[in-house]
């Protein structure tokens, strides 16, 4: 692994969290699923970024409202991850990622080391980015739902694909 994850480490300012970021992200990373590491691949071969999650908290929105999972869950869970300290939220994280990645939700990678190096020194702001970013991002997709939806009605349901 230190093959794959040194030389994208930063040469300067490295410290343990950010390291430490950068080790376990690759282990998310080679741990998903066949079908969701070609998915990835594919996206990003066709230089295909629209709709990429911008945090987990937005990535959780999008598998609710886009890949049907219960909100009910999955809004516990996010609110249980935002109240972890650096060892809770190490312990919490990796079945919810497999899970995500086995459901093809996307993950920014870059964003969740980002996120992850920062834990440590600053969880309650990275919580609350988590935590907005969900609420957000659920509000905007249920909007976009009820537009469609609304569209699609006047149209008779026969809109153009």
């Amino acid at each position: 692994m230190h093959r794959i994850v040194t030389p994208h480490l930063p040469a300067e300012h490295l410290d343990d969290a950010t390291e430490r970021a950068f080790y376990v992200v690759a282990a998310y990373m080679a741990a998903q699923s066949r079908d969701a590491r070609d998915e990835e691949a594919t996206d990003n071969s066709r230089g295909n970024r629209a709709g990429r999650s911008r945090n987990l908290g937005d990535s959780l929105a999008r598998a609710v409202h886009g890949k049907g999972l219960n909100e009910k869950s999955v809004e516990p869970r996010l609110q249980m991850l935002a109240r972890q300290d650096l060892a809770g939220l190490y312990r919490q994280l990796p079945r919810l990622i497999l899970y995500l990645r086995g459901k093809q939700v996307r993950i920014d990678w870059a964003i969740l080391i980002w996120d992850l190096s920062r834990w440590g020194h600053h969880p309650k702001q990275v919580a609350k980015e988590w935590m907005q970013s969900y609420y957000r991002t659920s509000e905007r997709l249920i909007a976009e739902k009820k537009r469609n939806d609304a569209a699609s009605a006047a149209t008779g349901g026969n809109q153009e694909k």
